[in-house]
């Protein structure tokens, strides 16, 4: 029943933020007028959202990396269960996580630099960094909420929180691959510091 409610939680959590995303460009950009199909026709705007999410790289490489790193995301939640059970585990099904990752990933992907056959995967890995991110946050999100749903073990307000935060970090790192927003990098510099 966990492994039902998860992927359900996690369709729903990918759909939602695709969505979200989709409206934020469709009424931000220059058009006025809008056709129907452009605003309630949900299947054809997620089919044309999924494309998109995937069209940085269309080989298998991407799809792997976000199935693993979903895969990741979803045994992480389960670490909690080291010390109790996993869903009360408020630190696994947080967004503390993601927002490390949110951090790191970019740093991860600059500094690997070795000919090595183990570093040469995780770059091929870390090429698809975005995709690597979002796998590991929906996952995470979608976890957080299913347990919630099948235990109510923890808050209602840490759930809506973190995983608030969690849709907001995949809709940054979106619109920063877009060019929409800068990266923390060029906002804060090298440096961690604010340009003058």
């Amino acid at each position: 029943m966990d492994l039902l409610v998860f992927f359900v939680m996690y369709i729903i959590s990918i759909a939602l933020v695709l969505f979200i995303d989709y409206y934020k460009r469709l009424f931000t950009g220059d058009k006025e007028e809008f056709k129907k199909k452009e605003i309630i026709e949900f299947r054809h705007i997620l089919e044309i959202e999924w494309k998109r999410f995937f069209a940085e790289d269309t080989r298998p490489m991407s799809y792997y990396t976000f199935a693993l790193a979903s895969l990741v995301g979803f045994l992480v939640t389960y670490m909690g269960g080291l010390y109790n059970a996993h869903y009360e585990s408020y630190f696994f099904h947080s967004a503390v996580i993601p927002l490390v990752m949110f951090y790191i990933l970019p740093n991860m992907k600059d500094s690997l630099v070795d000919d090595d056959q183990a570093v040469l995967f995780w770059q091929k890995l870390l090429q698809n960094d975005s995709l690597l991110f979002a796998g590991l946050s929906y996952s995470i999100a979608a976890q957080t909420l299913s347990v919630y749903g099948l235990y109510h073990a923890i808050s209602f307000l840490w759930v809506f929180a973190n995983v608030a935060i969690i849709f907001a970090l995949i809709l940054i790192r979106t619109w920063q691959n877009e060019g929409i927003i800068g990266s923390p990098r060029e906002i804060l510099g090298r440096g961690g510091v604010k340009k003058k």
